[in-house]
């Protein structure tokens, strides 16, 4: 129900609630200033407005919510350099359009600000576009058990944005395919240890990111470094 009362979070008699949150529990309804500070920490939440006789679809970047990187939620930055007006995000739960601005006053490349803010960039170069780790452990999961690929994959969260077909979704495929094959051979580096050595990625071999196989003779591992004698029973 909408309150005629003004706001039930910040309590201004003025403040009309008319926004709710479709990801945040319970779904309360509350003036668009409140939506913004409570997701400052969460901007990719999706939520609705009442709009006299039903919820329709509202945006958080619509509502005024920035992400700023480079600073702590809410935190300000002396010199931020805004994104492109259309940077897309995607999520497990759809694609977004948000605001974001970058941090200038820490030297740091965009796509580092994003990787530390949790967010794959599409590309190093002016990203335009990213994903969440959370959309890419996701996907790395469901295609490993259940064959899915990253066309339907892309494709079922374009519906989870938008099931109608009434709204234009940003076409991200190609960038997520992109990101998906960069998240699988960084994931694949790292479970190899490849950070500890000293030539790191670049040094890899071909085949050494193979699991060595524990029934295999490996001198040193599991049979003594000059090998078995000819007439070791074990051989």
């Amino acid at each position: 129900m909408v309150s005629k009362q003004g706001c039930p979070d910040c309590g201004k008699a003025e403040a009309e609630p008319c926004i709710r949150c479709l990801d945040c529990m319970p779904m309360d309804v509350v003036c668009g200033d409140c939506v913004v500070r409570r997701h400052r920490r969460t901007p990719l939440h999706r939520v609705q407005r009442w709009n006299g006789e039903f919820y329709e679809r509202e945006t958080l970047r619509g509502l005024g919510l920035a992400v700023q990187l480079g600073h702590g939620p809410g935190g300000k930055c002396g010199l931020p350099q805004a994104s492109h007006k259309d940077f897309v995000v995607i999520h497990v739960n759809g694609i977004h359009l948000v605001n974001v601005n970058f941090c200038g006053c820490k030297r740091l490349d965009r796509h580092i600000q994003l990787l530390r803010f949790s967010w794959w960039p599409a590309t190093p170069l002016q990203p335009q576009s990213a994903a969440t780790f959370d959309v890419l452990k996701h996907f790395h999961l469901v295609t490993l058990q259940g064959k899915l690929n990253a066309t339907d994959f892309y494709r079922a969260l374009e519906l989870h944005t938008d099931n109608t077909g009434l709204e234009s979704v940003p076409d991200r495929l190609p960038n997520f395919m992109l990101m998906v094959r960069e998240w699988r051979h960084i994931k694949a580096m790292k479970r190899a240890g490849r950070g500890h050595e000293e030539g790191g990625v670049d040094a890899t071999e071909p085949g050494e990111l193979a699991i060595k196989c524990p029934a295999c003779p490996r001198p040193g591992v599991n049979i003594p470094v000059g090998g078995l004698p000819d007439d070791d029973p074990d051989q």
